[in-house]
Parts: C-alpha cells; sequence; structure tokens
C-alpha cells in the first residue's frame, strides 16, 4: 500500500489472482486508519484520514466458488501528519515572505505554473504533481523563483512522488526530431537564483530543455543546493551542435554549490526504485528505456565559495549531442581558483561521456582549477554524430587551462570498436567507437595560462583501475587507458594506476595533438587476451606538423600478460619525432656492520653502457636512498624502427669517512625496480 497524509484524499486499489470471481473484501483484523473505508465489492481503500499513525491491518479476499476459497494478506498503511501551511489548489504567484506553502491537489498551466517573489518561502509539492507548459509554448518554467526577491526558496516535498512535469504534448519524436504541438524551447521545469531542492521528481519533454536551471541568462545564482531528486529527461536540441551548454542540473553565478544524491535518467530498477518509469512512449509510439538528455550535472562558470559539491550522484542518459558529460565543471578563474569535489558518482552512459573539470574553450584559459575527481564508478559510450564517423567516449578529461587537479581511485570500464556503441537519435552516423579512460589536455607550456613562466599544471592521476576493450583491428576504434596529451607539463603524472586493456594501455598523443615530458610511474598495465592492434605505449596518434612527443619517462612500471615497456605503436603521422626514458629505482641501505642505518653516506651512480648520466643521492636518518637511473632512452620518427641509447650498467660507488663497502664500486644492470643493502666496515 501506497502510504498517505492526514487530511489529504487517498485511495489504493487492492487486487487479487485465482478463484472465482467476483471476489469479497474484508478487514480480518487490525483496522485501517480513521476516515478510510474497505469496498467490499472492488477491493478499493478510499476517504480521508482524520489521524496520522503507522496502523497495521489483515485484509481478507473471498472467492465465489461453491467452496470458498480465501486469501489474506497483512500491511502496514503510514498516514503522516498534515503539512502545516498556507493552502494552494491553483497555479499562482506565491509572495509572502517567509511563508510555507502546501499543494493541495495537482495542478496544471498553460504557461508557467507557479511564479516565487518572496524571500524564505517553502513550497511543499505534499506528492502532488505540478503540470506546466500544456500550451506548448517556449520560454515557461513549472516554477520560476529567478527574481531576486526570492532569496532562500526551498522547494521539496514532504510526501514521496511529487512532481514538476512538462505537458506530454511537449513530448518529441526522438526519431524526427518533432514535437507534437510545437517544441516548447527553454521551457525549463525549475528556475532559481538562491535556494533549495530536495525530494521531487523533473519531467521533461521539450527542446533546449534544462529539469532544474540555477542562473542562465544575465543572472547569477548565489545558492544551489539540489539534492535527493529523481530527474527524467526525454528532450533533444532544437538544432543539434558539437558541444552544447545544456545540463539537466545547470549552475552559474557564484556562491553556495552542493549537488548530490540525484539519480539522472535511470529507470526503475530493484536497485534504483525511485528512479525514472521504467519506458515512455513518444508521438511515434516508439518505447523509450532511458533518459534523453545533454550533460547531467554543469557548473558553468560558477564560482563557490569554498568547495563545490557533486557526490553521490547517478547518472545514466543518451546525449543528442557529442562530448556531452554526466558531470561538468567548467569554467575560467584567474588565480587559484575554487575547490572542486567530485566524487561517489555512479555514471553509466548509453552515449554519453563521464566528467570533465576545464577551462572555457581554449587551452590559455585558466580553468577551474583543484578539482579532486575520485571513487567514481563509471562506463561510457558515444555514438558516432556531429560529422564524426565513429564515437569517442572520453570517462574522465581535464582540459584547457584545468590545473592542480587529482584523479584517484576512480573505477573507469570503456568499451570499443565495431557497433560498440549503439545509435540512439536520428543525426547519429553509426554506433562504431574509439574511446578513452583517463585523459590530460592542458597548456601547451606546462603553465596556467600558456605562459613561459607562472603556475605548473601539476595534475596527478593516480591509484584508478581502469578497463578498456575493443572488439576490432580496425587502428581508428582503439581504446586508451591513460592519455598524457598537448602539454609540456613535467610536473604532472600518472602514478600507481592499474590498466587492463587489450588495445592501448598508454598514450601521449590522440587526436588533440601532442604530449610530452609526461611521466607514467608505479603503474601496472595489463595486456589482456584477445588483443587487437596492441600497443602498449603509443607515442604519436595525430600531431600537428613539427609537434613531438618526446621527453616522456617510464618510471618503476610492472607489466604483465605480455605488455611490454618498450612495445609501441604509431597509428598515426609517423613523420613526428617520439622519445621515451626507460628509469627505474635503484633503493638503497646502508648499515654499518652491527645493522645499523648509516645517515650521511654519499652513493654516486654512473651510466657505462653509452648513455652518460651521473646521480648522486645521500643516505637520510634511516640510511636510506633512492637514485633513479636510467635503464635505456628511445627515439625517433617511426615506432618500426626505432634507435635505442643504453645507460645502464651503472658503477655504483660509496662514499663516506670511515666507511668501505667491501665489494665498491659496484657494478649494477638495472632492468627492474632494485633494493639493495650495503654494509659498512
Amino acid at each position: 500500500m501506497s502510504n498517505g497524509q492526514a487530511s489529504l484524499p487517498y485511495s489504493t486499489s487492492l487486487s487479487a489472482t485465482g478463484g472465482t470471481t467476483p471476489y469479497t473484501w474484508s478487514v480480518l483484523s487490525g483496522s485501517l486508519p480513521p476516515g478510510l473505508a474497505l469496498t467490499a465489492s472492488s477491493g478499493l481503500i478510499s476517504g480521508t484520514p482524520t489521524q496520522s499513525g503507522s496502523f497495521p491491518v489483515q485484509i481478507q479476499v473471498t472467492d465465489s466458488s461453491s467452496s470458498k476459497q480465501t486469501a489474506t494478506q497483512s500491511f502496514t498503511l503510514v498516514i503522516s501528519s498534515a503539512v502545516a501551511g498556507t493552502a494552494v489548489t491553483a497555479c499562482g504567484t506565491l509572495g509572502n515572505a517567509g511563508t510555507t506553502y502546501v499543494l493541495q491537489n495537482s495542478i496544471s498551466s498553460t504557461g508557467t505554473c507557479i511564479t516565487i517573489s518572496g524571500s524564505g518561502i517553502t513550497f511543499d509539492l505534499n506528492g502532488h504533481t505540478i503540470t506546466y507548459d500544456t500550451g506548448a509554448s517556449a520560454s515557461v518554467y513549472g516554477i520560476d523563483a529567478s527574481s531576486s526577491n526570492a532569496s532562500n526558496f526551498h522547494l521539496t516535498s514532504s510526501v514521496a512522488g511529487g512532481a514538476v512535469a512538462q505537458s506530454t504534448n511537449c513530448r518529441i519524436n526522438v526519431a524526427t526530431q518533432a514535437n507534437t504541438a510545437g517544441k516548447c524551447e527553454s521551457a525549463n521545469g525549475v528556475l532559481v537564483m538562491n535556494g533549495e531542492i530536495d525530494h521531487i521528481f523533473v519531467y521533461d519533454y521539450g527542446l533546449d530543455n534544462q529539469a532544474i536551471s540555477a542562473g542562465s541568462g544575465g543572472w547569477s545564482a548565489t545558492k544551489v543546493l539540489v539534492h535527493d531528486n529523481t530527474i527524467c529527461p526525454y528532450h533533444t536540441l532544437s538544432s543539434l551542435q558539437h558541444y552544447n551548454n545544456y545540463a539537466e542540473i545547470l549552475a552559474q553565478g557564484a556562491g553556495t554549490l552542493d549537488i548530490y544524491n540525484n539519480l539522472i535518467g535511470i529507470p526503475v530498477s530493484t536497485t534504483y526504485p525511485k528512479g525514472c518509469p521504467t519506458t515512455w512512449t513518444d508521438p511515434s509510439g516508439a518505447s523509450l528505456t532511458h533518459g534523453y538528455g545533454f550533460f547531467g550535472i554543469q557548473a558553468q562558470n560558477f564560482t563557490p565559495t569554498g568547495t563545490g559539491t557533486f557526490q553521490h550522484n547517478v547518472i545514466s542518459m543518451a546525449s543528442a549531442t557529442r562530448d556531452a558529460y554526466a558531470i561538468a565543471a567548467t569554467c575560467n578563474i584567474s588565480g587559484a581558483g575554487p575547490q572542486w569535489e567530485i566524487s561517489y558518482n555512479t555514471i553509466n552512459q548509453y552515449s554519453g561521456r563521464g566528467i570533465i573539470a576545464a577551462g572555457w574553450n581554449t587551452n590559455t584559459d585558466p580553468g577551474c582549477g583543484s578539482a579532486n575527481i575520485h571513487d567514481n564508478v563509471i562506463s561510457v559510450k558515444e555514438a558516432a554524430n556531429e560529422g564524426y564517423s565513429f564515437g569517442d567516449p572520453t570517462a574522465i578529461q581535464l582540459r584547457f587551462g584545468e590545473h592542480s587537479s587529482n584523479i584517484y581511485n576512480n573505477t573507469i570500464t570503456v568499451n570499443g570498436g565495431t557497433g560498440q556503441c549503439p545509435a540512439q537519435f536520428f543525426t547519429d552516423t553509426g554506433s562504431d567507437c574509439a574511446g578513452i579512460g583517463i585523459k590530460i589536455m592542458s597548456s601547451p607550456t606546462g603553465y596556467v595560462g600558456g605562459g613561459s613562466s607562472g603556475t605548473p599544471m601539476a595534475n596527478a592521476v593516480y591509484n584508478n583501475t581502469v578497463t578498456t576493450t575493443t572488439n576490432t583491428t580496425n587502428s581508428s576504434l582503439n581504446v586508451v587507458g591513460l592519455y598524457g596529451d598537448y602539454t609540456a607539463d613535467s610536473s604532472s603524472y600518472f602514478a600507481n594506476n592499474t590498466v587492463s586493456s587489450n588495445s592501448n594501455p598508454l598514450a601521449t598523443s590522440l587526436p588533440d595533438g601532442c604530449g610530452r615530458n609526461w611521466t607514467f610511474k608505479n603503474n601496472t598495465l595489463i595486456k589482456l587476451s584477445n588483443p587487437q592492434f596492441f600497443f602498449t605505449y603509443d607515442g604519436v596518434w595525430y600531431c600537428n606538423s613539427g609537434e613531438d612527443t618526446n621527453g616522456v619517462v617510464f618510471l618503476d612500471n610492472s607489466y604483465e600478460g605480455g605488455a611490454a615497456v618498450d612495445d609501441i605503436g604509431q597509428t598515426g603521422n609517423s613523420g613526428n619525432s617520439y622519445s621515451y626514458y626507460v628509469k627505474w629505482s635503484y633503493n638503497v641501505t646502508v648499515q654499518n656492520g652491527s645493522g645499523q642505518p648509516l645517515s650521511g653516506v654519499t652513493i654516486t651512480a654512473v651510466s657505462t653502457g653509452g648513455g652518460t648520466e651521473t646521480v648522486k643521492q645521500t643516505t637520510d636518518a634511516s640510511g636510506n636512498a633512492q637514485l633513479i637511473l636510467t635503464d635505456h632512452f628511445v627515439s625517433g620518427h617511426s615506432a618500426s624502427s626505432p634507435t635505442t641509447v643504453n645507460y645502464t650498467p651503472h658503477t655504483v660507488t660509496v662514499t663516506a669517512a670511515g666507511c668501505k663497502v667491501s665489494t665498491s664500486p659496484l657494478q649494477i644492470t638495472l632492468h627492474q625496480t632494485t633494493n639493495q643493502t650495503l654494509v659498512c666496515q
């Protein structure tokens, strides 16, 4: 049984199967809440409850056979207390500051339904539905709280199921992009400048729509708290673009920003019982089994006070355009910028990308800065569209000046190849797709803003688990695990990640330009079974003329399943240069004859294999020193004919007053991380 509320009409119908109809219904034990009655002939429980509480009741149904059969079932009917507040029974303006308004029944309007014009107003949907835009008009809204007078607005529903719904007259025909009664463009569910929205459903169908819009069209939001809502988008764009700025939850402005515990586009399931209806029907009669939207959540030039959070959201949609992400923080802020916390989200896209933190639109933008993207579970797909011959989904990306950010503890799956990303929209041109797990693209100089000095990009990617596969040897449909692109940023690195792939674990170029001076350290790289055009490292996929991928460092990585440090490839412009160093840690512990650590001992390693290198370190208080030594250096213009310069073996000497190592100088050959204890006599 559904729950009810005191002083509000209640109705629910019981049903039975088997036996001989008609049935007779009765209360066997317990009692219904005062004000409710059971209709014996139909099983209808109805009335207006007058008392709140929890009411256990056992219902019996009896059939009409000659030897009557019965069945019983126990229920507990919960009636919540009546919500105190000013009753709302029709669309209109709510303007009394500090007032709680309570919706008494479902209401509708040909255009905008509710306008908020006072501060501190709470509007409780009370389990009912606001239907707006039955006239299929443009630029009308379910609830308009965008006035500067509407600060500290709170929209909620104390009874489950309260909703703001665009009229079904605005349903799109996904196959033809047509509406049955007009375009219903920019007719958003809720507009808010300063407030909190929680525990409601939002249904939107029209073109160019947003479910919840906080700041747009020249006005800025100052408080955006959006949590515990279910958003069901079934719409598209009036004219498709390569990139768009529509989102189911969009925030523009400066102030408080917390968006958490929302379900966006998720069908009802045992896992998410509060999700969207399992199926929808568009005007052509086609059944839609998931949400159709753009970005899920986007902070677009929003500057949060302190930390902006996107946490514990579940997003699963199909986007009508390329480059649409489930979660995005995009801005152009000089200086350190705010801190973004994007964590514990679950993203499983039908067609769309995962998470992006980025500057506004060029590599010289300073970006938002300080994004902590962690503990998300992400699976992405992207159909071919917008003039591209295949989709190119990305799970996590930093781009356009984004700096000082950390990406860690995420679990990522990207499956590409032939037919792996099913087409969703009339503009989609195919189901083939490539893909990228984690992509870092920033300033070509390695400094924020693109200058020759200043703040380094300093982006760190660590402790992630990434799995990428493809089902084809077509090199255009390869799927990369970790990708450092278009930067000269020696301060950024990929460390302690586990990448499993049958395609391409690592790359430092790919479609947006050449990456150089990247460091990959302590990663575990696994070659999966059924490899398809596999390279452990792809040095040059795409570079503009004169660009290179030089200076890349591989340090202390482990290789499994047939992956190998010098298994390199170039699936693109072979005329551009590449180079990389393979290095290993030589970890030394120096002790005296009694096994006590010795500090201040100088360890010197000199390469003797052909390359020139001298590395010195002094032991610390624990007698430890770490020397990063080069195994070999590889360079060239073609992966098939690299030039290799060996550095190891190394001659190691130990220098300290009163210390003599019997085997000094040592000859060591490093092809893996090496630990050694030396004893001073």
